[in-house]
């Protein structure tokens, strides 16, 4: 608790440091994860340290896994490896449930990294609300740099192509997207410095009479049956975004 301006506020002049009225980039510079965007308040993440990885698997076969590695990490000392085997059919992801949120305008973001050009990724976030389940659903093709968003007729809508996605392992990129339940309707979507609005998307839907939650996958899979890795780190949800 402060006593007094002098020593502890931000309004007195003082000789050696400087004060900092912003406390998302305080929180910044004490090595927080949450560093690329900083609207929205957050709910939920991971930096995948934890010696357990926090989420639930699934595989196409004992060839494809999800696990821990250390060799090439955003931050800290792990990141997650995804990676699937020479096979047309092949996937690997993981996924996650949450308690539904109050807010109506959500985002979602992860960092990922990758090497082979052969990849599709997939980032999925689907709350089930209003008794319909959501699929707001980015896609993006390392072979053209193509990036989709599924649509209400539930096909991939191109939002761009060429994207300066550079396919280095050591190379992590940022992406966002934000969500409005309220008016089904995506909002936005951040690609490394590069901002698209999409709010004249509308996700594709299921009806759903029971469940009531926010369900994530981040999925993985070969083009022309040729398998790969894909490296993620830094997990945020987030709500009340503008």
């Amino acid at each position: 608790m402060s006593r007094g301006q002098p020593d502890y506020g931000q309004y007195a002049p003082k000789s050696t440091t400087g004060s900092m009225s912003d406390l998302g980039e305080l929180a910044s510079r004490l090595n927080s994860i949450v560093t690329y965007d900083k609207r929205g308040e957050v709910v939920e993440l991971d930096d995948f340290e934890s010696p357990l990885l926090n989420w639930q698997k699934a595989v196409d076969s004992a060839s494809s896994y999800c696990r821990h590695t250390s060799d090439y990490v955003k931050r800290g000392s792990q990141s997650v490896l995804l990676h699937v085997w020479n096979g047309a059919a092949a996937y690997a992801l993981i996924f996650r449930q949450t308690h539904i949120l109050n807010s109506n305008r959500l985002g979602i973001e992860i960092s990922f990294s990758y090497s082979s050009t052969t990849m599709g990724l997939v980032f999925q976030f689907s709350p089930a609300t209003n008794d319909k389940r959501y699929y707001f659903i980015i896609k993006i093709d390392t072979s053209d740099k193509a990036v989709y968003a599924k649509n209400s007729s539930n096909v991939y809508e191109l939002i761009a192509t060429a994207h300066s996605l550079e396919d280095a392992i050591y190379v992590f990129h940022n992406i966002k997207f934000v969500i409005d339940l309220e008016n089904e309707k995506y909002v936005r979507l951040l690609l490394n410095n590069i901002e698209y609005d999409i709010s004249a998307i509308s996700p594709y839907y299921l009806p759903e009479l029971t469940l009531r939650d926010i369900f994530i996958q981040l999925q993985i899979t070969p083009k022309a049956a040729i398998g790969g890795d894909v490296r993620m780190d830094n997990y945020i949800l987030t709500q009340e975004e503008p």
